[in-house]
């Protein structure tokens, strides 16, 4: 077995349209201090570490920065995607 240095899940990508930045305005905000304080980032084999999401109020989604977005110092709501469902048994997102 090969150890990419990330996890592997199945995932079942619908495209839409990027998140309104009201949608992730305190969640950047957040991102970027683990970023500037180098808890967020690349390591030298281009492989990013540090992802951070934020649970929608109220619902069983959550909104998390995209796969390998830790090297980026600025992110837009492009780099954000929102989980709409989660299956823990078939280790699996939507």
């Amino acid at each position: 077995m090969t150890d990419d240095g990330y996890i592997k899940f199945n995932c079942e990508w619908i495209k839409g349209e990027p998140l309104l930045e009201d949608m992730i305005k305190e969640l950047n905000s957040w991102r970027k201090r683990m970023f500037d304080a180098g808890l967020i980032g690349m390591y030298e084999n281009g492989i990013g570490f540090g992802n951070i999401s934020m649970r929608i109020t109220g619902t069983r989604q959550f909104i998390i920065t995209g796969s390998a977005t830790g090297g980026e110092a600025n992110l837009t709501s492009e780099h954000y995607v929102k989980v709409t469902e989660v299956n823990h048994e078939k280790n699996s997102l939507v």
